[in-house]
């Protein structure tokens, strides 16, 4: 009975342990979720804000400012 029950009890952490693991997976994924949504939203802006900058940066080398 007693090697049954920590048996029975070593079955159970180890199943606690999967359980952390794939709510771990599931946070982990939802996170990149989240960061591919802000990136996808932001990215364009960025891209912008840096080609302005460059296209002024340019200008200002060709015409000697």
């Amino acid at each position: 009975m007693v090697i049954y029950q920590k048996w029975s009890e070593a079955k159970a952490r180890r199943q606690r342990r999967g359980q952390t693991l794939v709510e771990y997976a599931l946070i982990i994924a939802a996170l990149a979720i989240v960061a591919v949504a802000v990136l996808s939203a932001v990215g364009g802006t960025t891209f912008n804000i840096y080609s302005t900058i460059i296209n002024e940066q340019v200008a200002r080398t060709q015409t000697g400012s």
